[in-house]
């Protein structure tokens, strides 16, 4: 790939610039047969194909600023330092992005000026030079993708999940792989003549890199089969090592149920639902064996939590039967003890869980002891009718250290619940006058205990009274 010596080279065409302005009056001929917009489109025509065989592309707005540039200074020559034209030489030299930044403008303007094909020439080679570098890299990219495949190949073969498939999937892993090292195969000649040892600057040139691009473009194809037929190999294994997993998986699993001993229920489902992964796994059914291996799984949470509940609504009816005095603490405890035996008997571990978590809540509450005080008090109109007022008195729970208790609170108005430390409760206006007129004589509200809450008991014991009875509970808010 040598360059002629009676060629000039990129650092002659630099010098050449020096002397332009004797090469520009070689133009005057030419200018006086054109029009100067008929030189303008000539020479952006010439500059379009010079830097297309570079590999450069150049927008109008480039090449009409250039263009433009020179005819504004045809008769403003300024001489051109010799050690600025040296370094745009070494600037040029360094590859494709200073190329293309600061060299570029320079050749089309000096392109122009000089007018002369012996600097096109020079400029053409350079593109021809960056062509093949480019073609080299497409084919050594190509030579390594053939040969990546290949290697995938013999793994894929090394596999020891190949010997554990059955005949029919063997067969389809031998037809993919044949038919992807055949495809690899179409590829030999080519790249030993344009790749050998996988380095093309050595068997690439000026002379038949235009060929290479053009029979890569087969060579692509070939590789990108054998891509394909080695992917449909791979799957081949990669679907037998999840099948053989997940088989692991469920023998495992079921295992570990047996030895939990659960109950018949419990048993039976577990039974069915392995062999029923099995039996996927032996169809070769990947989803439905995953499916029944995470049914499995969820199995044997369930058994497990299920064994805590039991032993939980156990300790909680003890904990319950001790503590309650209230008749109907008593009663409630016991409803929900029957409840969760018969969940235990049916084996529902949801409703089991959802009726110790109301025992929990029982046993908290029984061991409560709390005051509500009165706060203060607000009215409002009724939602539907405004002509209506509806009073209010604001109250906390309190317990004996004297630390608000979190309460959960329907909202009559809303229908939400809400968990607060004050809230409204709905009063009669007597009451509510009552409570203000206490408030009124000394800025404190003396009588200023709602209800007590005992240990022991659900109910809270009224001690606000009205009419010579203690207060009915009408209604409760939780925003005001």
């Amino acid at each position: 790939m040598a360059e002629k010596k009676n060629e000039p080279t990129i650092e002659d065409f630099m010098r050449i610039m020096d002397v332009a302005d004797a090469l520009k009056k070689q133009e005057e001929e030419v200018k006086r047969q054109l029009s100067v917009d008929e030189q303008k489109a000539d020479i952006r025509e010439r500059l379009r194909k010079t830097y297309q065989q570079m590999g450069v592309e150049l927008s109008d707005e480039h090449l009409d600023a250039a263009i433009e540039n020179y005819f504004s200074e045809l008769y403003k020559f300024k001489q051109p330092e010799k050690n600025l034209s040296c370094k745009i030489a070494e600037l040029y030299v360094n590859r494709d992005k200073i190329f293309k930044k600061y060299v570029v403008p320079a050749l089309c303007i000096g392109a122009i000026g000089l007018g002369s094909w012996g600097v096109i020439k020079t400029v053409d080679k350079a593109g021809r030079m960056r062509a093949e570098r480019n073609v080299e890299n497409i084919v050594e990219e190509s030579y390594m993708s053939k040969e990546s495949i290949d290697k995938d190949i013999d793994i894929i073969l090394a596999s020891p999940f190949v010997a554990q498939l059955p005949k029919n999937e063997l067969d389809n892993l031998n037809v993919f792989v044949t038919n992807s090292r055949n495809e690899l195969s179409l590829s030999d000649s080519f790249f030993e003549k344009y790749c050998s040892g996988g380095t093309a600057s050595d068997d690439i040139n000026q002379s038949n890199y235009a060929e290479a691009k053009q029979k890569l473009a087969g060579i692509q194809l070939n590789i990108d089969s054998a891509k394909s037929d080695k992917d449909k190999a791979s799957a081949i294994i990669e679907t037998q090592q999840q099948l053989v997993n997940t088989k692991t998986s469920l023998d495992q699993l079921i295992t570990d149920i047996r030895n939990l001993k659960p109950n018949e229920t419990f048993s039976k489902q577990a039974e069915l639902t392995y062999n029923n992964g099995i039996s996927s796994i032996e169809k070769r059914q990947l989803s439905e064996a995953v499916k029944h291996k995470d049914e499995l799984s969820g199995l044997e949470a369930s058994i497990n939590t299920f064994s805590e509940l039991t032993i939980k609504v156990e300790q909680e009816y003890s904990s319950i039967k001790e503590i309650a005095i209230e008749q109907l603490a008593k009663d409630r405890g016991q409803v929900l003890y029957s409840e969760a035996g018969q969940y235990i008997k049916t084996s529902d571990v949801n409703k089991l869980e959802e009726t110790v978590n109301q025992m929990l809540e029982l046993d908290e509450t029984l061991k409560q002891e709390y005051k509500l005080i009165i706060t203060g008090g607000v009215w409002r109109y009724k939602l539907d009718n405004k002509s209506i007022k509806n009073y209010y008195l604001l109250l906390h729970a309190q317990e004996s250290k004297g630390n608000d208790i979190p309460k959960s609170i329907t909202n009559e108005e809303t229908g939400k619940i809400k968990t607060v430390t004050e809230w409204g409760e709905r009063v009669p206006k007597e009451v509510y006058d009552t409570v203000g007129k206490d408030n009124e004589d000394n800025g404190i509200i003396d009588n200023n205990i709602f209800s007590i809450k005992k240990r022991g008991f659900i109910t809270e014991e009224i001690i606000m009274r009205y009419q010579g009875k203690p207060l009915e509970k009408l209604g409760e808010i939780t925003d005001w």
